[in-house]
This record gives C-alpha cells, structure tokens and sequence, in this order.
C-alpha cells in the first residue's frame, strides 16, 4: 500500500470497540491490610499526649504490626502460589519407578523379610510421607486437618473481653458485644465458633434480642 495522508490517519486514529466496560476505580483493600493501617494510625495518634504514652514505646506495637503485615503477605503467597504440575507429577513418577524397581534387585534368597517386609514398609513409608505432603501444602481452608484459624480468632477476642474486665474499663467494655453467628454461616465441626465479637452501635437488635440482653446484664450485676 501506498503511505498516504488518508493512510496515516487511519493507522494512527484510535481503535474502535464493538462493547464497552466500566472500570471499578472505588479505592478497595483486604480487611487485615485495613485493619494493620488502623491501628498504626492509633499508635501514632496517642503518642506524647496526656492519656497516651511516650513515643519511644511505639517502636514496639508499630513493630507487631509489621510483623504481622509481613505473615499476612507470606500466607497470602502460600495460598495463591501453586506448587508446578510437572514437578508434582515428576516427584510421583519417580517414587512410583522407585518402589516397581526396589524389590527387583533384591536377592531371592535374602528370605521372606528381606523381599516382602522391607519393600512393604518402605512403600507405606513414602507414600505415606507424600500423603501428608499434599495435606498440608495448604493448612488454611475448612478441612478437618486445617488449622483452625476461625477458632483462635474467637479464643483472642474472648481473652480482649476477658483483659477490658480485668482492666476495669466499663466504657470499653460495654462497647462490645458477642452476637450470635447465623446458623447459615456456622461451620460444621464441634471447634467452629458460634459467637463473634462485634461494636454494640452496630448490631440492630429485635425485642427478643434485646430481652436476652438485659436479661445477661441483670445476672452479671447481681453477680457482681
């Protein structure tokens, strides 16, 4: 083709698109990500005033919250990082050669322990051994084997009430509450939690609800 004007135009004009699509630009990030920033604000915000503490306590809760910044990263690298098919594949192909050959350059006269004990209790052995392998290559979901994330998110947030009453800070403390997961959220398993603590200003709450509650608080002043 000839390098005319008409040409040029329509080489440099913009492309066309049959169909549109509108970009999300609404600032977004994961809650723990969120959270880490809070708190960092926090730490900052109270340094050298009267109620707060003096700035060369800082370095150690802005140092926790790092820290735990940095696992958060390392777990979220563990669970959307996949292990490469061909490696996995290879690693099996090669124990399976391994466990067909073994038996086969063992000596027949060795006896029945020799040729029939030893290749069996190596065979469960690695095999074994590559079962736990692939459990634990991810230890984060809801299997049984899992670890149990969910359950010490419930047992850190009944040690946080625990320390605002031992504390003694009432105003705290009755910022809080526990609120019943629904049953359709609730995991299976006798581990699984049933409670989860939430701000008192955000839980809407029906006549039924609101009985309970003062019902609870009745009981927790006489007892006190």
């Amino acid at each position: 083709r000839v390098l005319t004007p008409d040409l040029i135009e329509e080489v440099l004009a913009p492309p066309e698109f049959e169909e549109t699509y509108e970009i999300d630009s609404t600032p977004d990030v994961r809650q723990p990500i969120a959270i880490l920033t809070k708190m960092r604000l926090e730490v900052l915000r109270h340094v050298n005033e009267s109620w707060g503490f003096k700035e060369r306590f800082a370095k150690s809760p802005l140092h926790i919250c790092n820290d735990s910044g940095n696992l958060y990263d390392m777990i979220d690298m563990l669970i959307t990082t996949p292990i490469p098919f061909p490696y996995v594949h290879l690693c099996k192909f090669l124990l399976l050669i391994f466990l067909i050959s073994v038996p086969l350059i063992i000596d027949a006269d060795e006896g029945f322990f020799a040729n029939v004990m030893v290749p069996s209790c190596v065979s469960m052995s690695l095999l074994g051994i590559d079962a736990i392998a692939t459990e634990i290559e991810n230890p984060y979901g809801d299997d049984a084997n899992d670890l149990d994330v969910t359950g010490a998110i419930a047992a850190l947030e009944a040690e946080c009430m625990l320390f605002l009453e031992l504390c003694g800070d009432e105003r705290a403390a009755d910022a809080f509450m526990f609120y019943d997961i629904p049953e359709a959220l609730q995991e299976a398993g006798p581990r699984s939690p049933h409670q989860f603590v939430c701000l008192r200003s955000q839980v809407r709450l029906d006549a039924t609800q609101k009985s309970l509650l003062a019902d609870d608080a009745a009981l927790a002043a006489c007892s006190n």
